[in-house]
C-alpha cells in the first residue's frame, strides 16, 4: 500500500506498507478454532486407542503458530521516504524504526530492473553514488509502478534497466 502525505515542516512524505489480510485478533480467532477441532479430532482418536495422534496433533499446532506469527511479524514491514528540498530520508522497519537512510537529493536517481520473463515483480532502489537503498520489497506490482510514478512526479531521474 502507497500513501502520500504533504507535510509543512517535512515535505512530502510517502509511506510503504504491507497489505494485512487479517489483523492478528483475526489470526488469534483462525488459529483457536483449527487448535479446537484438530483437538477435537486427537482426542477422538486417542479415545479409540490411536494415543500418538496427540504428539503430533500437538506439533501440528506448534508448526501453525510459528507460522502465522511470523506470517504476522512480516506484514507489518513498513518504509516511510521523506523527500524535502536537499534530502532524501528513507526510514525503514517492523512496527519502529530499524533502519534509517539519508541521500542527497540532487544525486539521487531511481533505478527499476524491469523483469523481461515475467515471472517476479520489479525492483526499485534509490541511488546515491555507491550507496543503493532498495525500497518497496514487500510490494505487489501495481504499488510499485506506483511509488516510480510518485517519485517521478518529485522531479527524481528514472533509470529502467530490464533484467
Amino acid at each position: 500500500m502507497v500513501v502520500v502525505e504533504q507535510s509543512k515542516q517535512v515535505g512530502q512524505e510517502i509511506w510503504l506498507k504491507s497489505n494485512q489480510s487479517l489483523s492478528w485478533r483475526g489470526n488469534l480467532q483462525v488459529f483457536g478454532g483449527l487448535a479446537v477441532l484438530s483437538l477435537l479430532i486427537a482426542v477422538g482418536f486417542a479415545l479409540v486407542g490411536a494415543w500418538v495422534v496427540l504428539p503430533f496433533a500437538g506439533l501440528e499446532l506448534a508448526c501453525l503458530a510459528i507460522g502465522l506469527y511470523y506470517t504476522a511479524w512480516q506484514a507489518t514491514r513498513q518504509q516511510r521516504i521523506w523527500l524535502t528540498i536537499d534530502q532524501i530520508c528513507i526510514e525503514k522497519g517492523h512496527r519502529r524504526l530499524e533502519q534509517r537512510y539519508v541521500l542527497q537529493r540532487e544525486w539521487t536517481t531511481v533505478q527499476v530492473f524491469k523483469r523481461t520473463h515475467g515471472v517476479g515483480a520489479d525492483e526499485v532502489s534509490l541511488c546515491y553514488r555507491n550507496q543503493i537503498v532498495p525500497v518497496g520489497e514487500f510490494l505487489n506490482q501495481a504499488d510499485r509502478a506506483l511509488l516510480v510514478e510518485h517519485l517521478k512526479q518529485n522531479g527524481l531521474s528514472i533509470e529502467i534497466h530490464l533484467t
